[in-house]
């Protein structure tokens, strides 16, 4: 059953109207420095912002013909 409540809310202890840091963009950047943070130790509290309808930034928003990613195993 899903939730009735999907966005976060104060009863769910998150309080979506004030955090310790914004950060904008949910690329590749956005999602590493939330990450990081977690990771470092330096708090769960940050709200993350995208303009677009979904994660991925520039590689999601734009188009790059001929480009593609090629994980590193596959080179050697």
């Amino acid at each position: 059953m899903s939730d009735p409540n999907p966005s976060p809310t104060v009863e769910y202890g998150r309080d979506t109207n004030r955090a310790d840091v914004l950060i904008i963009g949910a690329g590749l950047s956005g999602m590493t420095t939330a990450i990081d943070m977690i990771r470092k130790g330096n708090g769960r509290n940050f709200i993350i912002i995208e303009k677009g309808n979904q994660v991925g930034g520039t590689w999601n928003d734009q188009r790059y013909p001929g480009c593609c990613c090629v994980c590193s195993k596959t080179l050697r």
